[in-house]
């Protein structure tokens, strides 16, 4: 592959590490459709609430993002992404990771809440002992 004629793809999520490649063609199942993108490829801004991007013969799962290309560079920003080695792969795969980072946030809702009991309760022990108004 020429390294002048090359998409670059960046996929972003707030919680996990950029996934970065460059190849010479994309598909992006979009909102719309699926959308392929070839070298020089007009600009284009579109939505995706589930669906992937397909390069180099691996596949991201994407959940509710952004994608943008211009300028032979791709663009996705979204809420969660995982690479696997095709769709129904990388879905399963996301699907597993969702309900880990469900589990965890009732995990630490737990722990927020008996911290907070915690809390309750030494102010308590404070007031019985004098120590505050």
């Amino acid at each position: 592959m020429d390294a002048t004629k090359y998409i670059s793809v960046s996929i972003v999520t707030p919680n996990d590490p950029k996934i970065v490649s460059k190849t010479d063609y994309v598909v992006v199942k979009l909102d719309e459709g699926e959308m392929g993108f070839l070298i020089n490829h007009t600009p284009l801004i579109g939505k995706i609430s589930e669906g992937f991007v397909r390069f180099n013969e691996k596949c991201v799962a994407v959940e509710n993002g952004i994608v943008d290309f211009n300028n032979n560079e791709l663009t996705v920003i979204c809420q969660n992404a995982i690479l696997g080695d095709n769709y129904p792969d990388a879905l399963n795969k996301l699907k597993i990771k969702k309900e880990e980072n469900l589990k965890e946030s009732k995990r630490k809702l737990v722990d927020f809440t008996q911290a907070e009991r915690d809390l309750v309760k030494s102010l308590k022990e404070a007031q019985l002992r004098g120590f505050s108004k």
